[in-house]
């Protein structure tokens, strides 16, 4: 068999282990390990939260933030929402100022230090039993605090996860960021039966402070803040009924391909920190899903070209490998068609002839984003602090 023909099966071995093979695992596995279902050793739902949020020039975002957070449930429970002003040069605690509110503390760092350090420092400030980070730009349901509360009766349980979703009907990303979105948290509802998740979500999530541990610079906090807590054997669970609204992810090629890259290296960079966890001998199927759902998927950029030139040279082989090669030049010439629809996309109703060219252009700077993220791991380069791109 000629070695095209083999970087064929290994290429799209890659490309389909998180999205088609793994799941299927998952799902099939359920049926025989049910660690989803029992609840363990059963302990008090915590009675004090501390709401986190750090802050880098959010004047245009602080006001509704703020009123969210001081509105959601918070009954029967001691509550503090802690504002950490990463080197603000704006007005934004002048708004924060303006609320008047008892509840609201406010660190202010005069130079931008980064969201890690920001987090770090707040965490060392709070009172809470448990903590709740959230983002500026998310704003969450009313009842998000009880429901993530209520996963740590759980005595096993360190961390929850909480539901991102977009808030915005239209737009010309929003389609194939909201099908990411469905998809990855899919793989963490059938990850949940297992004990612990391989992701976890920056715009919502909870851990107990005892168990919170520093994180460390130039890696994704919410990756991170998930491994620090499997990695001291307690459970990080995804709870969908925890959710917060966000705007668009990404406005524009550009920026998702910035986005997409600064976040691949950073968290490759954590993973590399924490290594131990892909151990099986002491963390079990939290390795293989780990290596699977947050490396493999980082080598789907290198795994499409391999894919598309081992195809090219292998047509003769058989008619399967030929229809596959045409199918990714019909797939990369719909992407580059994308700029023809765009002013159709934001005037018809979700029509999927619009929407394909979208959903694949985007699933193309993706990859590529990805692929610079690898590189750009692998070369040696750490990002430790970056300006956010927020919309209202």
């Amino acid at each position: 068999m000629p070695i095209s023909v083999w970087f064929v099966f290994i290429a799209v071995f890659l490309l389909g282990s998180s999205f088609f093979l793994y799941p299927l695992l998952l799902f099939i596995s359920q049926f025989f390990v049910k660690f989803g279902s029992s609840k363990g050793e059963t302990g008090d739902t915590p009675s004090s939260v501390s709401l986190i949020v750090v802050m880098h020039n959010a004047e245009h975002l602080i006001a509704d933030k703020l009123n969210n957070l001081l509105q959601l449930d918070y009954e029967g429970l001691e509550y503090e929402i802690l504002v950490y002003l990463d080197g603000c040069t704006d007005n934004t605690l002048q708004e924060i100022e303006q609320l008047n509110s008892n509840k609201i503390r406010i660190i202010d760092e005069k130079q931008h230090l980064g969201k890690i350090a920001g987090l770090n420092k707040a965490a060392s400030l709070a009172e809470g039993e448990i903590l709740i980070f959230t983002d500026a730009d998310a704003i969450l349901d009313g009842n998000v605090v009880k429901v993530l509360l209520n996963k740590f009766k759980d005595a096993r349980c360190g961390g929850v996860c909480g539901l991102r979703t977009i808030k915005e009907r239209r737009g010309k990303m929003r389609l194939a960021q909201h099908i990411y979105i469905t998809v990855d948290s899919y793989i963490k509802k059938l990850e949940n039966a297992l004990g612990n998740i391989t992701s976890n979500d920056g715009k919502l999530y909870a851990v107990r402070r005892s168990l919170f541990r520093p994180i460390a610079d130039a890696v994704t906090d919410d990756l991170f803040s998930c491994l620090n807590i499997t990695v001291q054997h307690y459970r990080f669970v995804f709870e969908p009924n925890a959710v917060a609204r966000i705007s668009t992810p990404s406005r524009s090629g550009r920026h998702e391909t910035s986005r997409r890259r600064r976040i691949v290296t950073r968290s490759l960079n954590g993973m590399f920190i924490q290594r131990c966890l892909f151990n099986p001998l002491n963390y079990g199927l939290f390795s293989l899903g780990l290596l699977v759902n947050k490396v493999f998927r980082r080598l789907f950029g290198a795994a499409l070209i391999i894919l598309f030139i081992a195809s090219y040279f292998a047509q003769g082989y058989s008619l399967l490998i030929q229809g596959l090669f045409y199918g990714q030049v019909v797939f990369y010439l719909l992407a580059l068609s994308h700029p023809l629809y765009l002013s159709k996309i934001n005037h018809s109703r979700e029509k999927v002839i619009y929407r394909l060219p979208s959903i694949c252009w985007y699933f193309c700077i993706g990859n590529y984003a990805t692929l610079l993220g690898v590189i750009d791991f692998l070369s040696g380069k750490r990002v430790s602090k970056w300006t956010p791109q927020k919309q209202d």
